[in-house]
């Protein structure tokens, strides 16, 4: 939503606060391309965006970039899961992803407002060098605590 706001009317906005999500083109790494591609065709690449909505991935989100994964409790990723497969969410889900690409702007450059980006280093959809993607963007390195 303030990305939406921030483009309709720049001059009202004087920061943005960002964290764990990219509104530009070039943020997206190489792990994002199931995802653009089932934005550039829908229907053909369905399939594959319904195998990323299954425990693995889901699973994968909670553990990327821990150290000790058996401190987890599994319970965080079993539970999203028991909710992402409930009737009609899968659909619901599919069409949340397909609307994001309304999200993703060519560039956010120098005349945008300041930036604040939170960033932990660790997600594999955002590229750490294309977080500096403009001068007024102040990335700061967040140290993980996760375990």
């Amino acid at each position: 939503m303030s990305f939406r706001l921030a483009t309709a009317h720049p001059e009202r906005i004087r920061a943005l606060i960002v964290q764990n999500g990219s509104a530009y083109q070039e943020g997206l790494s190489e792990a994002t391309e199931p995802l653009q591609a089932y934005w550039r065709d829908r229907e053909a690449n369905g399939e594959p965006m319904r195998d990323l909505l299954r425990i693995d991935l889901t699973r994968f989100q909670y553990t990327e970039g821990v150290r000790d994964v058996v401190r987890l409790s599994p319970h965080s990723w079993t539970l999203n899961q028991r909710f992402l497969d409930l009737p009609g969410r899968e659909q619901a889900t599919l069409d949340l992803l397909y609307n994001f690409r309304t999200n993703v702007q060519p560039c956010w450059s120098s005349q945008r407002s300041a930036w604040a980006a939170p960033w932990s280093g660790g997600k594999t959809g955002y590229r750490a060098a294309s977080m500096i993607a403009s001068p007024t963007m102040r990335v700061s390195r967040l140290k993980q605590r996760r375990p």
